[in-house]
C-alpha cells in the first residue's frame, strides 16, 4: 500500500513538469475580471484543473476554489493573487492558466503530505522567490523543487529562503 501511495506522488510531482499544450502565454497583465469577487459563481468545469477552452480567467478560477472551501478572500488578497500571476507569466513565461493549474497540483501533493497549503498562497510565495525573467526553467520547477524541499522536511521559510537564493535578483 505505500508503494502505491508513492507511486501516485511520483506520478502527481512528474505531471508537473510535463507540458500542458501548445498555448502560447498571454501577452500583458493577466485578467482584470472581478466578477467572481461580486457573484462567488462557481468554476465552469472543475476545481481540478482549469481546461484550456475554458473562459474563466485563471484568478477567477483560483478565487472561486477558494471561496468553495469557505474561504473568504479580501479585494486586496484578490488584487495580490492577481499581481503575482502577472509577475510570474511576465517572468516565466507561461500562462497564468498553466500556473494556476500547476499550483493546485502543488497543493494537492502537499496535502498528501499533511501541509496545508493554497494554491493562493503557493503563486504568491513561489512567484515573490523569481528575481528576474529567464532565472528558473518555469513554474513547474521551482514548484518541484519547493515540494522536494517541503517532503525532507523544510518548512515554508525555509524553503522560500531558498528558493529565494537560486533564483532571486542578481547583485
Amino acid at each position: 500500500m505505500p508503494a502505491m501511495r508513492s507511486l501516485a506522488i511520483v506520478v502527481a510531482a512528474s505531471s508537473l513538469l510535463a507540458s500542458c499544450s501548445d498555448e502560447q502565454h498571454e501577452k500583458g497583465p493577466v485578467e482584470k475580471s472581478t466578477a467572481l469577487e461580486h457573484s462567488g459563481a462557481a468554476p465552469k468545469r472543475s476545481d481540478e484543473w482549469l481546461e484550456l477552452k475554458d473562459e474563466t480567467p485563471p484568478a477567477d478560477w483560483l478565487v472561486s476554489r477558494a471561496q468553495a472551501t469557505g474561504r473568504k478572500l479580501s479585494g486586496d488578497e484578490i488584487s495580490s493573487l492577481k499581481q503575482s500571476l502577472s509577475t510570474a507569466v511576465e517572468r516565466l513565461g507561461e500562462s497564468a492558466r498553466m500556473i494556476a493549474n500547476r499550483s493546485v497540483q502543488l497543493e494537492g501533493m502537499l496535502k498528501a503530505l499533511g501541509y496545508d497549503e493554497d494554491a493562493i498562497e503557493l503563486i504568491e510565495a513561489l512567484t515573490s522567490t523569481i528575481g528576474e525573467t529567464g532565472q528558473t526553467e518555469g513554474f513547474g520547477a521551482v514548484s518541484q523543487q519547493y515540494y522536494n524541499m517541503r517532503k525532507a522536511g523544510l518548512t515554508e521559510e525555509q524553503a522560500t529562503a531558498d528558493l529565494r537564493r537560486r533564483y532571486g535578483p542578481r547583485t
